[in-house]
């Protein structure tokens, strides 16, 4: 359950059942109120990536896959938005297949994943129905991407999501013309242990291209610092600076920075 404080609801956040037991047999399904896997998005930082903000996907609806010696497939339907303008069940529609393998300190994870409508992820979807837009005049399908390496103490990540073809102007513009929003993110981390407990420090460089419209920064710095305080209880500090898109594009050409704990 999530509760925001903006509109006072409690909301159902995540609700769903796993039928599988992949160490006997390599399928599982799921169905329910879901994250879909589309893009990965872990993050050592305090604040989401731009590419969670763009690309993460929250609804109703069902995971199938196949679990075998690292790689796991995947195909998912979800509910969506009214794309054509009928009052359909199902409407989105993806693909994912990552791969992840672990040996001694060395470990590395990577995945690919496609979704037949990029506006059904909250980040855009928000701003199109603030707009008044209800359906597309076409969908616009997401591509998301990610490799992750770790040795030891150190971890490296990488991530990229984006759309694959251009919004119409009048739904979601860059300039005079429909946007093609995308993200793309590095981070760094390190975790060791101070005064007995597990202390993260993590910094991270990303950017966004044809997002001004989502309210994305067109770059952005940020360091971080992580402490367990006990099990299930950390506490965080990050500092970040930002770049806003340029005068030209329709933004402001400003720089901002600010600190979050």
């Amino acid at each position: 359950l999530s509760y925001n404080g903006d509109d006072e609801k409690v909301e159902v956040d995540e609700a769903s059942i796993t039928l599988g037991k992949t160490e006997e047999m390599p399928f599982f399904l799921t169905a329910g109120k879901v994250y879909l896997p589309f893009g990965d998005f872990t993050t050592a930082m305090l604040q989401d990536p731009l590419t969670l903000t763009l690309g993460e996907i929250n609804d109703a609806g069902a995971i199938g896959g196949v679990e075998m010696r690292g790689f796991v497939a995947m195909l998912f339907t979800y509910s969506g938005m009214e794309e054509t303008g009928k009052d359909e069940k199902i409407n989105g529609f993806g693909a994912a297949v990552t791969y992840t393998y672990g040996q001694d300190d060395f470990r590395v994870g990577t995945g690919i994943s496609l979704v037949s409508n990029l506006a059904d992820a909250a980040g855009i979807n928000d701003p199109l129905d603030e707009a008044g837009v209800a359906t597309l005049t076409d969908v616009v399908p997401g591509l998301a991407a990610h490799l992750n390496f770790g040795f030891g103490p150190f971890a490296l990540t990488g991530e990229y999501v984006g759309a694959l073809d251009s919004f119409a102007a009048e739904e979601l513009a860059f300039g005079d013309n429909g946007a093609q929003p995308h993200a793309w993110r590095g981070e760094f981390s390190y975790t060791t242990e101070i005064l007995t407990k597990e202390t993260v420090f993590a910094a991270a460089y990303q950017q966004s291209d044809e997002a001004l419209a989502l309210e994305l920064p067109a770059e952005r710095l940020s360091a971080a610092a992580t402490v367990t305080v006990t099990d299930g209880t950390t506490f965080g500090v990050e500092g970040f600076f930002d770049q806003d898109y340029e005068k030209g594009d329709g933004g402001t050409g400003e720089e901002g920075y600010g600190c979050i704990a």
